[in-house]
């Protein structure tokens, strides 16, 4: 697992029966170093990660609906935005992001995008969104504390970007010509995945807390 790996998300896998072994290096690094290790010794190495879930759901969607296919928009932290960047350069070619990918969102913290998915993602998807931290943030504190009637829910850094981006766009002014272009309003339904919950307890609860010392809670 890349440097940084919290201590709880260790222990998960291994009781899972892994042999867990943390590197110093970024997640990208880590699995080119795998792949040495596992050509070695004569392993197989699967990387599922980086784009692939949602290729394999949009590709579904695009080969059932065709035209009908709902709006996809692909959302990236900012320190490891690698599809976004491949988008921005408009050449149909991937880009990569090196370096430490300082994100609180770890399950997104990949800098090199499966060249399988973006064909996919590329070809099918409406666009790309690269977030800050404090969306993130957003979304986990307006999930763990919604409004009257809703059930809370718990949801990691990462999945709860999804939710934390639309409410910035429904809700602050500067993102208005971005939420028209998504065709966002009253009307509109949303769907956002979230493929975690709180696997890394210490800090989600710091993250949570945070909403209830701001209200004076």
């Amino acid at each position: 697992m890349p440097a940084g790996t919290v201590k709880h998300r260790v222990e998960n896998i291994e009781k899972e029966g892994a042999r867990v072994c943390v590197t110093d290096m970024n997640y990208d690094d880590t699995v080119r170093f795998a792949a040495g290790e596992a050509q070695k010794n004569g392993w197989t190495i699967v990387q599922a990660g980086v784009g692939s879930m949602a290729a394999a759901v949009l590709g579904y969607y695009a080969n059932q609906m065709n035209r009908d296919c709902p709006a996809t928009y692909i959302l990236e932290s900012d320190q490891a935005d690698c599809f976004y960047h491949s988008a921005l350069a408009d050449d149909g070619k991937l880009r990569g992001v090196g370096g430490a990918l300082n994100t609180i969102m770890a399950g997104l913290a990949c800098g090199e995008a499966n060249p399988f998915a973006w064909e996919i993602l590329r070809d099918f998807s409406q666009g790309f969104i690269s977030c800050s931290d404090g969306v993130a943030v957003r979304g986990m504190q307006l999930l763990a504390h919604p409004i009257s009637g809703d059930s809370p829910i718990v949801s990691g850094e990462s999945g709860a970007l999804g939710p934390g981006l639309v409410h910035c766009l429904m809700m602050d002014p500067k993102f208005s010509d971005l939420k028209e272009k998504m065709r966002l309003n009253r009307e509109s339904s949303v769907l956002c995945f979230s493929t975690e919950g709180d696997t890394d307890p210490e800090n989600y609860q710091q993250i949570i807390q945070q909403i209830i010392q701001q209200s004076g809670a």
